[in-house]
């Protein structure tokens, strides 16, 4: 009879919880560290390609009309 009793595990419903709650903390910090993992990727992509194109982009030289002449002082006198 006490084979059987011993065999069977009672358990408290106090260690239940504490085993749940280390599984779905265990979960959560996994999942926070991929999250992180994955946002460091992202960002280090990201700085590269802005690097990438800074680099790659020169800015184009602008194209400016010849300046209008303006009439002297003496022919706007005449007017």
């Amino acid at each position: 009879m006490t084979a059987k009793t011993s065999a069977m595990k009672t358990t408290k419903p106090e260690d239940k919880i504490a085993r749940t709650d280390k599984a779905a903390r265990l979960i959560i910090s996994a999942e926070d560290e991929a999250r992180r993992s994955k946002t460091r990727a992202l960002r280090a992509a990201r700085l590269a390609k802005e690097a990438e194109e800074a680099a790659a982009e020169t800015p184009a030289p602008k194209k400016t009309k010849p300046a209008a002449k303006k009439p002297s002082s003496k022919a706007r006198a005449k007017s």
